[in-house]
């Protein structure tokens, strides 16, 4: 029981942590960690978005406003958000154990 309690608080500590490291480095989303990758590939996969775009017209759905919502997405806040997550999940499977 005390280790499931620790394991809890050090996620939520942790996810903490990164939603408020979110707040002070704003520019870091998925988007500018893929293009500092390996920005050739991120190129490939919208070309590849657009070569298949047909499947998405006939639903009437904006391919690339949901494109750019995800890489826009701030790395940290999206870290810290699963880490809240994770406890609910994680306190569900040991309950029932």
């Amino acid at each position: 029981m005390i280790v499931k309690k620790k394991i809890l608080i050090s996620f939520f500590l942790f996810s903490n942590l990164q939603i408020i490291l979110s707040f002070f480095y704003k520019k870091v989303s998925i988007g500018f960690l893929w293009y500092s990758i390996n920005p050739n590939s991120l190129v490939g996969f919208q070309s590849l978005l657009e070569k298949y775009f047909y499947y998405f017209d006939n639903y009437k759905i904006d391919i690339n406003k949901y494109l750019f919502f995800f890489l826009d997405i701030n790395l940290f806040f999206l870290v810290g958000v699963l880490f809240l997550l994770f406890p609910c999940f994680l306190s569900i499977k040991l309950s029932s154990s």
